[in-house]
């Protein structure tokens, strides 16, 4: 007898023409550059670091006049809340500017102790009801997320080099402002579902923890890839 052959379709043209469209996708988000970079993974943690602890950066700015209001602050005093942290905003930037600069700083450990920091605040507005208390938590809020604003270029300098940071800085505000747009509804419909105002800042805080344990790991991912250059170095 002789065998019959079955004819088995061939998918490789259309497997390669899918894979090259995720390619070419991928390619027109991330860059070609960006791509090659032997630091891609380390890239990738902090650009989601940076996404979740921006989900929360805005969740204040919405929630924390009504609850200072609701604790007995007059409205005049709780919008003076949201300047208070803008002022010190800008002297954590001017700060951060300054301790980049320093060369025993690393930017990766100063991003993660910073939006740490940042979430102790959020986690104790709920607890007081003084305004001097208020205003020293909107305070020290504002000086740290304006630390951590601002050690941004210098982490991307840090992992990617100058010539990489204009694409990346550029990817990273577009995912930061997305991220940016879910954080106060999200935090709204957490307030609407149990009724209680602090729920949006707890919510913050416990993002920021989240945002600053994955800083921790890209700190530990580029600490690794230095390692393992020195070796190579050394060889």
């Amino acid at each position: 007898m002789t065998p019959v052959r079955q004819s088995v379709p061939d998918v490789g043209p259309a497997l390669d023409l899918s894979r090259s469209c995720f390619t070419k996708f991928i390619s027109m988000v991330l860059s070609e550059e960006l791509l090659s970079s032997p630091a891609l993974t380390t890239f990738l943690l902090i650009s989601l670091a940076d996404c979740i602890a921006s989900m929360a950066l805005y969740i204040p700015f919405t929630f924390l006049p009504d609850e200072a209001t609701h604790s007995g602050v007059s409205l005049e005093d709780a919008s003076f809340l949201i300047a208070s942290m803008g002022i010190s905003s800008s002297a954590g930037r001017i700060f951060s500017g300054w301790l980049c600069d320093r060369p025993w700083c690393n930017p990766a450990v100063l991003t993660a102790v910073m939006v740490a920091a940042a979430s102790s605040p959020l986690l104790l507005f709920p607890w007081i009801s003084h305004y001097v208390l208020y205003l020293s938590l909107s305070c020290l809020f504002g000086f740290l997320t304006g630390v951590w604003i601002a050690a941004t270029s210098p982490l991307l300098v840090r992992v990617l080099g100058l010539s990489l940071l204009s694409p990346a800085f550029g990817l990273m505000t577009a995912m930061q402002g997305a991220a940016a747009l879910t954080g106060p509804p999200l935090a709204g419909a957490l307030v609407d579902m149990a009724g209680d105002r602090g729920l949006a800042l707890y919510l913050a805080g416990g993002i920021m923890c989240v945002a600053a344990m994955v800083y921790m790991l890209a700190y530990l991912s580029m600490k690794k890839r230095e390692k393992k250059l020195r070796r190579v170095a050394q060889i």
